[in-house]
């Protein structure tokens, strides 16, 4: 017969729960989660011979774990598949973060990286790293029903596809405004990404990822500080880069402008607008180092809620804290909830 073990042996019936995933402090009742009686409680059970024989988890965490493990405010699902399934947020982070941070030192031009190359030397970390393991990590927040996460963790991932897609010749995706056509794809993606009709019109896609981070930056105002610090800083690297592109866009324009006006002999005119486009082009390598700092800035908050989510998942006996923000930023049934019971309570009194 097999029996809880004692709070010598484990954990036993009266012990606090040790995993982090159910409410701390307290034993749960059977409408919230799991109790002491359940049988799928996260207990040590011992047979007649003292052998271990069953080991589970439960999964009625507080609202600052869930949040901490899922970067998702907590919501009540149908199902138990919370129950049944791995926590995807920290593959989602290890494919962001990894694809990342190469990507920000890349734009920031260190150890003589060329940060007008864009980082295209890393385009496999882009796709699989990046595309294809933030995806999947989506995936999994959409099977436990996270959707802020889901939508966050699909938007990066499909983002960093197309970056990659775009970088890779086979799409001819800068070769298609090459001003002649070139022997190679190669060739024609080299000289079509310095044509002002590639850099605007990639100038777009840079913009509206600038919008979609903003947006999910407010919502991550209900989840934690680090999640919310780190969308901030990405929308701001957004901004700066799209920013970066439209003033490219000028400076190949008026650089090119300055070579026609050199042949036509109009060589202080030439002079002039040459500085002018000599100008934009400084401004726009001093925003894209920006981005790159800002990417650098979220990439290191990226690898603290990994570390913080890891050290949770694995219940090791130190924790870094993430400051829930989910009390402090009430949600709408939970304010309409308290202004119900104050109504109640007023009508009380009187």
């Amino acid at each position: 017969m097999s029996v809880p073990v004692d709070s010598e042996q484990g954990i036993g019936p009266e012990d606090p729960p040790r995993n982090g995933y159910y409410a701390s402090g307290a034993n749960v009742d059977s409408e919230q989660g799991m109790g002491p009686e359940d049988p799928m409680r996260n207990d040590y059970a011992y047979g007649s011979s003292g052998a271990q024989m069953q080991r589970t988890e439960s999964f009625a965490m507080d609202p600052a774990t869930f949040e901490k493990l899922f970067l998702n405010p907590q919501t009540n699902v149908h199902g138990d598949l919370r129950k049944m399934f791995a926590v995807p947020t920290p593959l989602a982070l290890v494919g962001f973060g990894i694809a990342l941070t190469p990507l920000a030192c890349c734009l920031m031009g260190w150890r003589g990286s060329n940060n007008q190359k864009m980082g295209v030397a890393d385009i496999g970390a882009y796709f699989w790293l990046g595309g294809l393991a933030v995806m999947l990590a989506a995936f999994g927040e959409w099977l436990l029903g996270n959707t802020f996460a889901f939508t966050v963790f699909s938007g990066y991932g499909a983002w960093y596809l197309s970056y990659a897609a775009t970088l890779q010749p086979f799409y001819n995706a800068q070769g298609a405004y090459a001003y002649v056509p070139q022997p190679t794809l190669e060739a024609s993606a080299a000289q079509g990404q310095l044509t002002p009709g590639y850099t605007s019109s990639f100038g777009f896609i840079l913009v509206f990822m600038t919008v979609f981070s903003f947006i999910v930056m407010v919502c991550s105002i209900r989840v934690n500080v680090p999640f919310f610090l780190l969308l901030l800083a990405v929308t701001l690297a957004f901004a700066l880069l799209s920013a970066a592109l439209f003033l490219e866009h000028q400076a190949i324009i008026l650089i090119t402008k300055a070579g026609g006006l050199e042949g036509m002999g109009n060589d202080a005119a030439a002079v002039a607008t040459l500085a002018r486009g000599e100008a934009r082009l400084k401004l726009t390598l001093r925003l894209v180092v920006g981005a790159g700092a800002s990417f650098f800035v979220a990439s290191m908050l990226n690898w603290f809620l990994l570390l913080a989510i890891m050290l949770a998942v694995v219940d090791f006996p130190l924790g870094l804290p993430v400051l829930d923000l989910s009390q402090i930023m009430k949600s709408r049934s939970q304010i309409r909830k308290e202004n119900k019971a104050r109504e109640a309570t007023s009508l009380k009194m009187r």
